[in-house]
């Protein structure tokens, strides 16, 4: 009757799987929420599932930080789902979906070993990388991709795509915006400063970013 009695007060596991990242830094009101689950609060140190979804309020920001070494900020009044993590099997694949707010982008192990296999999807483009470092600003019908300075010294390009066409970035400092869901990305151009600034603002809590300023 012990054993029973215990096993009925014993709190069922969160996760059966893994943890796939951690929250390296927190500020403000964050949380993730697991499909069907309660949304968490979550504080430096807290552990990340794949198919979490991650919120920041109005003075949240949050820097995750991946098992392959790998990481993405949000800025405030964010969102970002975890969709696929799978460095090991014969069909690799790293998968975040960014729905809305300021973001940033630093690649890791899958990436360096399975560019292809990367992938940043928005609800108006996805972005393939060929490179270590990016950033940009999601709204619901349009966004705002760049190109930061790649942080290991490598030669770093992004490729922004959807239905409608896409452009190939491969200039620091340079980006390209998705205007609205029926539009092609634009060519890639020199990024306005206060875009720039825009995401520096809003991330530079979070860590200190190398991002070259438009001239």
């Amino acid at each position: 009757m012990l054993l029973c009695a215990g096993a009925i007060l014993s709190p069922p596991a969160l996760h059966a799987a893994d943890a796939i990242a951690r929250a390296h830094t927190v500020q403000g009101e964050v949380s993730a929420q697991a499909p069907d689950a309660a949304a968490r609060i979550l504080r430096t140190g807290s552990e990340l599932y794949l198919r979490d979804r991650i919120i920041t309020r109005q003075n949240g920001r949050i820097r995750i930080v991946f098992n392959d070494d790998s990481s993405a900020s949000l800025g405030p009044r964010a969102e970002l789902s975890l969709d696929r993590y799978d460095p090991d099997s014969d069909d690799p694949g790293f998968a975040i979906r960014v729905t809305k707010g300021i973001f940033r982008v630093v690649t890791g192990l899958i990436a360096r070993n399975h560019p292809t296999a990367y992938r940043i999807n928005t609800p108006v483009a996805t972005i393939g990388i060929r490179g270590t470092h990016f950033g940009g600003e999601v709204h619901e019908s349009s966004a705002v991709i760049v190109l930061l300075d790649p942080l290991d010294g490598r030669s770093s390009a992004i490729e922004v795509s959807n239905e409608f066409g896409a452009v190939i970035v491969d200039r620091p400092g340079y980006g390209t915006d998705i205007p609205d869901a029926s539009s092609a990305p634009t060519p890639q151009r020199r990024m306005q400063l206060r875009a720039v600034d825009n995401l520096i603002r809003s991330l530079s809590t979070i860590q200190r970013l190398q991002v070259p300023r438009p001239r």
